[in-house]
């Protein structure tokens, strides 16, 4: 089994627990950060969700690194919609020429529904499958302009959707590297 050492960009801060205030988002920090790691010969970059948006900043990270893998660590999927979490997925991607993993994650109840403003609409792991298996229909659509039937499972989003120009030649779908993270039994 080969391992993997990967590094933490923006993670979280005292201040996001404590409830104190979030240390503001510094492009500079951020490519600076990002070109240490890889030149101090780290595997990857993870951003969590954590009082930042997680797909902002591997997005500058791609734009100055050239080798380490960029992911997130985790985005929360259900404040999302599937389409939405689909086109970030495929930019970031082609940003990095192919060196995007997506993590996903479903937070619990309360989170969702007071920190997200979002509703929460069914058990979360039969909810996470069914909005993965979305976003992979939907990269389908992205690369080859097919329309299999699992992208309308959720409400209908991939309806109208077109493949994109160009594809991504010789770079893995994200849907290559879409990594769940692990369900609690009940929720919150």
């Amino acid at each position: 089994m080969a391992f993997r050492v990967e590094t933490v960009l923006l993670g979280p801060e005292d201040g996001q627990y404590t409830g104190d205030v979030q240390p503001a988002i510094d492009v500079a920090r951020i490519r600076d950060s990002a070109r240490a790691a890889e030149r101090l010969g780290f595997d990857g970059l993870t951003v969590p969700e954590a009082g930042h948006d997680p797909y902002l900043p591997l997005a500058i990270a791609a734009e100055h690194t050239e080798r380490v893998k960029l992911g997130t660590n985790v985005a929360i999927a259900f404040p999302r919609s599937p389409l939405v979490t689909a086109q970030l997925a495929w930019d970031l991607q082609a940003l990095s020429g192919g060196r995007f993993e997506l993590g996903l994650g479903t937070q619990v109840r309360s989170h969702v529904e007071r920190r997200y403003a979002a509703d929460w609409t069914a058990p979360p792991g039969p909810r996470l499958r069914d909005y993965v298996s979305c976003i992979k229909a939907m990269f389908e659509v992205f690369q080859t302009g097919a329309r299999p039937g699992a992208a309308r499972t959720i409400a209908g989003e991939a309806r109208g959707l077109n493949r994109r120009e160009p594809p991504l030649p010789g770079v893995k779908s994200p849907a290559d590297h879409a990594w769940p993270s692990a369900l609690a039994t009940r929720s919150a």
